[in-house]
């Protein structure tokens, strides 16, 4: 089946070379449409500052112009430890965040996400920086180096982390569920948001798999639209009416919601060809 061509841009303004390594193996394994900025960094890592002065040049741009989602992948190993840093970050990142910027933070860092993928179930862990949590990493990623060499050729790396989708399911179950624990006043608890990238990605690949079912099965073009403002929903129309929904709940499961039904459907396997949902979607094209 002939996926449909989404025109949709997002751009990803990463921290340094183990994000853009990451999104990069991401978007050629899985499929997905976006692009990363910087193209490649310069230098091992980029300063939030640095990087929202980069955004700040693409919200200047005419809203045609402009990418349509904007994600900024921040670690907070530099920023939490200090009171007066991390209240600055905190004001610019409720600023940016009125202006339509995603962001995806781990605390303290990405590896904290690659660590999620070898968990059987969630806990909590208290990791100040990532030399603290590198011995850790390293007892399932034994060989695991910040470099290009290691993200381009370990094969444990891509075999686990970018192409294994069941550990994936894991890492997802074990960011949702450290983004929900509540932590105490001066309490460290290790949390990663990067399943929110995921769950967006994948929210607008059901759109194409929906789209290019519609056109195949009614024989003809049909001009369907989205609407979705964060990783949570994706609404479906068609001629200013609203077709179905497709929504993540507060556990991670994707729903399929029509004006009939509300489907439990799994979120990293192709849209079924047929279904009771797709009939009534159908219906109303």
């Amino acid at each position: 089946m002939e996926q449909k061509q989404l025109k949709y841009t997002i751009k990803i303004y990463g921290e340094g070379y183990t994000e853009w390594f990451y999104f990069d193996q991401l978007r050629a394994t899985n499929k997905f449409k976006f692009t990363i900025e910087p193209d490649m960094p310069n230098g091992s890592r980029s300063s939030y500052k640095k990087r929202l002065k980069l955004i700040d040049q693409e919200l200047k741009k005419r809203p045609q112009e402009r990418a349509n989602a904007i994600f900024l992948i921040t670690d907070l190993d530099n920023i939490q430890p200090d009171k007066k840093a991390l209240e600055e970050y905190l004001s610019k990142k409720a600023a940016y965040k009125a202006k339509g910027v995603q962001f995806i933070e781990s605390h303290p860092c990405i590896e904290l996400w690659f660590l999620y993928h070898f968990w059987d179930k969630f806990e909590k862990s208290v990791f100040r920086t990532y030399d603290e949590m590198k011995s850790v990493l390293r007892k399932v990623l034994p060989s695991y180096d910040k470099s290009t060499s290691y993200y381009l050729k370990n094969k444990q790396f891509k075999d686990c982390i970018m192409q294994d989708a069941a550990r994936r399911r894991q890492a997802v179950s074990n960011g949702i569920k450290s983004c929900k624990y509540e932590t105490a006043e001066g309490e460290i608890c290790n949390y990663s948001e990067m399943f929110k990238a995921i769950h967006f990605f994948r929210l607008l690949k059901k759109f194409c798999e929906l789209d290019s079912i519609i056109k195949e099965r009614k024989r003809t073009s049909v001009n369907l639209s989205l609407t979705i403002n964060d990783h949570k929903a994706l609404t479906v129309s068609y001629d200013n009416r609203r077709l179905c929904q497709f929504k993540y709940d507060d556990k991670g499961k994707l729903h399929l919601n029509t004006n009939c039904s509300d489907s439990i459907i799994p979120d990293d396997e192709p849209l079924a060809y047929e279904s009771k949902d797709i009939d009534t979607v159908l219906a109303l094209t």
